[in-house]
């Protein structure tokens, strides 16, 4: 026995340092249990607490005793039953085990069965309220060692209650199943036999005491009863007001009120056995025959409800009365917290009094506070007797302004007593518009095939833009904050928007999710101007569950056919579409005209949604336009004259009521007439001016209403008509501009008078007529009007202007006229006279013109060697003199420059690089006529089958120029000689550079130059080169010609000795090559230095004899520069 005994100590050890290990935990470690002396066994539920783990397996090391079921069934579970099945008196311990199948954890609970020797009923109180909620009572049981047993349930007991005093009993036992308590199921078995367990329910039936016990009786426990307990059965009074601190003459209306199954009833004191008392006589009087306490006099007192029928007489109902003075004054709103209303909505305002320790008075009708509200915001219409208490409606948005005020009060003598310093308080109640959801009703389609989801931003409007939303169903739909609604699934829910400084301040918006049933084109626009948008109103519709039908919100989701009967409408983009739609319209349906024309448009659903349809006829018309006058500046009439206006575009006849089309132009005065034109094809009116004066005219076109088109668009247009008299004439020509003329930037010409015109063409002539402010009549042909000019005939005559008078609306022929001169230079002037009705007035204008010929330039093509220091001259003739030059083609600019010289009216060209190119030479003046050209070509500076060497470079002045003929020609050089002879056609040409003077033999003409002692600059400046081929001028010999060059060298510091050396080397090519190079002989130094400007002019000369070679004749001339040091290649 010892040893089991150490066995299991050992295991309870080792238990124990498992359970404190382990986070999990028994809700008792210790159980106290009645052995089974009813055959009704006790039983109570452990349970581990304290771990994630739900699978424990429970056991009793003696089940004899104690059985251990658990309570969820598959052999673990986290709680478990333990039941003291022990019929033995003696006292048992068992051990109680719990494993965790998971982690092996054990938990252990000693249970001890043993038996009742005393009990006692448990109190919490000693009060019982007539016909209030019954107070439950338990019994408890103790060991010997008094120690109280766990649970006593299904243990019946034998309970008494008796009255004190005999008669009838005020307390009653209740059974739970009569009461809203729980309880066990042991209670409830035992009360279905008519038993009583170790809690019941008292309940109070009348007024009185009564002696509470109960008793326990078996063979083997003895007789166990419990002490009695004395319960009072009381009425549940209160006193109103129970506590009220007041001003001293305050009379305080006191009622008593009884609570009975929670709710209160008032009691009659004047017909009851209750009554009041005051402890304090000189604090307060009760005043005779009633329930109403006079405060007297500063100081405390306590006012107490007796019973007359009871012992003692006291009812435990009492109210405390402080008698005090104000100490301060407040204005609130029981209504309306943080001082924030809409319009429109109910206020109360109350005041109250407060005293030095910040107690709030109870204010009687002693007292008068005058209260009062700006009537711009608030309108009062209820106010109590005192002042206190206000109550109105807000009429308008603000700030309104609260202010109370408190002077005195009124003593028990019935005198004033009047406070040193008033008591005031002000107060700021915030007005704000309503509170509104936008929109109001949320309806959106649902699809069980697709279930969408929806993101509808919901808006309001009022408040103080403070606000908090929420939904009554957050598995259909939640709204965000920012009032952004998210649908989940389908259904119906609230969603609201509250004041989050007044949260009673608030609107909802009803939001459906529910499938389509109908679709339809709701009224909205059917005509648009072509190329506008066109949105057609789509309306989708539900039938809820009360079989309302309602339109949808949205229902872009929801996917659309749209077809068209012809093409003057085409669909628009989706972008223009995704805009709100209309009210009753859910989206909408972009189209756009191409052509004026009405068309029907059919929208449809597609799959999945169920099918409906519906159409709709639609047009497309051009804009409203009313021409003349385009300018915008209005309509200029002169008295009695007409003018035809015209107006374009607008909405067509709609198809179905042609009949409802109207056009209409009205004129706000009667100073201008308007008038249809019979029989003009559209929209024509004469407008008239009668007298002096300005009228605007409305011109209006469209349908009016219909069944068929209950919207129709109109199209309107306002013309401004000014009737005045003529201020000034002004006589202008139009010049006709010349093909190609616009695009260049030309600068204007600079003569204003005389206007040159072109004495070959015809020039318009018209006559502007102007008012005060200088704008011009559209129509002025009341007044009377001449033309003339003052050359008679002989340069030129005036001709109607053709055409001017033709269609409604042109300009009269009498302020047109067309001058056609007779191809002669000079100068002539036009005159106009307009002459007023009665000679009222007489205006006048001239113009001065100038006749002359087109511009020409000579010559038309010019061919130009490209160099430096060629310049050549085109010379122009005719024109106004005043001209620009320009590059027919701008990426030629570069190939040459060209300047403008008007003192003898030419145009020098200096090429830049090789190229043709084309010069337009513009008259800024005859604006008619087309440019001057001049083709220039410059020719190349080098023979194509030879590259000029380095050293030949830009910067030389001279320019050695030949000619050569093509076959047949031989040239002949000798290269180390003292003189070069060439044969061209029989003619010798000798040259001696060794001596003073070098013969040159050009064409029979012999030129002597002396080179030695001769400056070379005066030999360029003085002598004049003198050229003959065959007569005619070096220039027009150049032309057509191909030209060479090269290089001379002169000695550096003067011509001394000199020698010369000429080489020409043949090729037998197309074109011959001669090269000649200029030797001088140097001085003493030995150094050389090469000459720029030198040069040698070789001209070509046609022989005798039938030979078919040249002859050349070469000049050599020397322009000086500056000289450089250098050695000389031997070339």
């Amino acid at each position: 026995m010892n040893e089991d005994k150490m066995k299991a100590f050992v295991i309870w050890i080792l238990l124990f340092v498992c359970s404190l290990s382990h986070g999990a935990k028994l809700n008792t470690p210790r159980v106290l249990l009645p052995y089974n002396f009813q055959n009704n066994p006790v039983v109570y539920t452990l349970e581990v607490t304290e771990t994630t783990s739900e699978c424990f397996v429970w056991s009793s090391l003696q089940e004899d005793a104690v059985l251990v079921e658990p309570v969820d069934t598959g052999g673990c579970s986290n709680k478990a039953t333990v039941t003291a099945i022990s019929r033995q008196s003696s006292t048992q311990k068992v051990i109680v085990l719990a494993e965790d199948r998971e982690s092996g954890v054990v938990l252990r609970c000693d249970v001890i069965v043993d038996t009742p020797r005393s009990l006692l009923i448990a109190t919490t109180t000693r009060e019982i309220y007539v016909e209030e909620a019954a107070e439950e009572f338990e019994l408890i049981a103790m060991d010997e060692q008094g120690n109280q047993f766990t649970s006593l349930d299904g243990v019946s007991f034998q309970w008494s209650v008796k009255a004190v005093g005999g008669g009838q009993p005020v307390i009653r036992i209740q059974p739970f199943a009569e009461s809203s308590y729980d309880t066990s199921p042991a209670i409830e078995a035992l009360e279905r036999r008519g038993l009583r367990g170790d809690k019941v329910l008292l309940v109070g039936t009348a007024t009185g005491v009564a002696v509470v016990s109960a008793r326990l009786q078996h063979a083997q426990l003895g007789d166990l009863e419990t002490p009695g307990v004395r319960l009072s059965s009381v009425a549940n009074l209160l006193l109103q007001p129970p506590d009220a601190f007041v001003l001293p003459g305050t009379r305080v209306p006191y009622a008593a009120v009884q609570v009975k199954h929670g709710r209160l009833h008032p009691v009659r004191l004047d017909a009851s056995p209750y009554y009041l008392d005051v402890r304090d006589a000189a604090v307060g009087r009760l005043e005779k025959g009633s329930s109403t306490v006079t405060a007297l006099k500063k100081g405390n007192t306590e006012v107490t409800l007796r019973d007359s029928n009871a012992e003692g007489g006291d009812t435990g109902a009492s109210a405390r009365l402080s008698v005090v003075e104000p100490a301060s004054l407040t204005v609130t709103s029981p209504s309306h917290t943080d001082w924030v209303a809409v319009t429109g909505q109910r206020v109360r305002l109350q005041c109250h009094l407060w005293d030095a320790l910040g107690n709030r008075l109870w204010i009687g009708e002693n007292v008068v506070v005058e209260l009062t509200v700006e009537e711009e915001y608030f309108s009062m219409d209820l106010t109590s007797d005192n002042g206190t208490y206000a109550e109105g409606t807000t009429v308008s948005t603000g700030h309104a302004k609260i202010r109370a005020r408190l002077t005195g009060y009124r003593v028990p003598d019935g005198s004033e007593h009047r406070l040193a310093v008033p008591l005031e308080a002000t107060a700021t109640l915030e007005i704000y518009p309503p509170l509104a959801v936008v929109p109001e009703l949320v309806v959106l389609p649902w699809n069980p095939q697709t279930a969408p989801t929806y993101n509808i931003q919901l808006n309001y409007t009022g408040g103080d833009g403070s606000v908090a939303w929420s939904s009554n169903n957050s598995h259909l739909a939640t709204v965000s904050q920012q009032g952004v609604l998210r649908t989940r699934g389908r259904g119906h829910c609230t969603v609201t928007v509250s004041l989050m400084r007044n949260p009673r301040i608030k609107a909802h918006a009803q939001v459906y999710v529910v499938p389509v049933a109908e679709l339809s084109l709701p009224a909205g626009p059917r005509e648009a101007e072509v190329g506008a948008p066109l949105l057609v109103p789509v309306a989708l519709h539900a039938r809820l569950e009360d079989d309302r039908r309602v339109s949808f919100t949205r229902c872009h989701q929801v996917a659309l056919n749209v077809q068209l009967s012809n093409e003057r409408f085409v669909t628009g983009p989706e972008d223009e579409s995704a805009g709100e739609a209309p009210p009753g319209a859910c989206r909408q349906v972009s189209l756009r005209g191409v052509e004026p024309g009405h068309a029907r448009v059919t929208v449809s659903l597609l799959e999945p949604w169920p099918t409906a349809e519906a159409g709709a006829l639609v047009g497309t018309y051009r804009p409203l336009t009313v021409a003349p006058p385009a300018d915008g500046a209005g309509l200029l009439l002169a008295p009695r004259s007409s003018w035809l206006l015209q107006a374009d575009g607008g909405p067509l006849p709609w198809p179905t009521r042609p009949d409802r089309h109207q056009a209409t132009a009205v004129s706000s005065v009667d100073a201008v007439s308007v008038a249809e034109v019979a029989g003009a094809d559209g929209f024509w009116r004469l407008v008239l001016c009668r007298a002096v004066g300005e009228a605007r005219l409305q011109l209006t076109v469209g349908n009016r209403p219909s069944a068929e088109l209950p919207r129709p668009a109109v199209s309107r247009a306002e013309v401004l008509v000014r009737c005045a008299m003529p201020r000034r004439l002004l006589l202008t020509a139009e010049q006709p501009v010349a093909a190609g003329r616009q695009p260049l930037e030309l600068p204007a010409c600079p003569l204003q008078q005389p206007l040159r015109a072109h004495a070959g063409q015809p020039l318009p002539l018209l006559l502007r007529c102007e008012d005060a402010d200088g704008a011009a009549f559209h129509n002025a042909s009341s007044l009377a009007l001449t033309w003339s000019e003052s050359s008679g005939g002989s340069l030129a005559r005036l001709e109607p202007a053709g055409g001017a008078a033709a269609g409604p609306g042109a300009l009269p022929a009498a302020e047109r006229r067309s001058l056609v001169p007779a191809g002669r230079s000079g100068e002539l002037t036009v005159r106009a006279v307009m002459t007023a009705p009665q000679g009222a007035a007489r205006l006048e204008a001239e113009l001065a013109l100038r006749l002359v010929t087109p511009l020409q330039a000579s010559p038309a093509q010019l061919v130009v060697f490209n160099h430096p220091a060629t310049r050549e001259a085109v010379q122009l003739t005719g024109g106004s003199g005043h001209v620009a030059v320009r590059v027919a083609t701008p990426a030629q600019s570069s190939l040459a420059a060209f300047t403008f010289h008007p003192e003898n009216s030419s145009v020098s060209v200096a090429p830049r690089a090789d190229g043709r190119l084309t010069l337009d030479v513009w008259d800024l003046c005859l604006t008619a006529t087309p440019p001057a050209t001049v083709a220039v070509q410059h020719r190349l500076r080098a023979a194509p089958s030879r590259i000029l060497p380095e050293w030949c470079v830009a910067g030389w002045r001279g320019v050695v120029c030949g000619w050569l003929a093509q076959s047949g020609v031989r040239r002949r050089e000798a290269l180390r000689g003292v003189c070069r002879r060439e044969a061209l056609s029989g003619v010798r040409q000798r040259e001696a550079l060794s001596g003073v003077r070098q013969r040159e033999a050009l064409s029979g003409v012999r030129q002597r130059e002396a080179l030695s002692g001769v400056r070379q600059r005066e030999a360029l400046r003085g002598v004049r080169q003198r050229e003959a081929l065959r007569g005619v001028r070096q220039r027009e010999a150049l032309r057509g010609a191909r030209p060479w060059c090269v290089q001379c060298s002169v000695p550096l510091d003067g011509l001394r000795g000199c020698s010369q050396r000429v080489s020409a080397p043949l090729a037998e090519t197309s074109f011959a090559e001669l090269h000649l190079q200029l030797c001088i002989c140097l001085s003493s130094s030995d150094r050389l230095s090469s000459l720029p400007g030198a040069g040698i002019l070789v001209r070509p000369e046609l022989g005798a004899g039938g030979s078919g070679r040249l002859r050349f004749a070469a000049t050599c001339c020397f322009c000086w520069t500056e000289l450089t040091g250098g050695q000389v290649s031997e070339e």
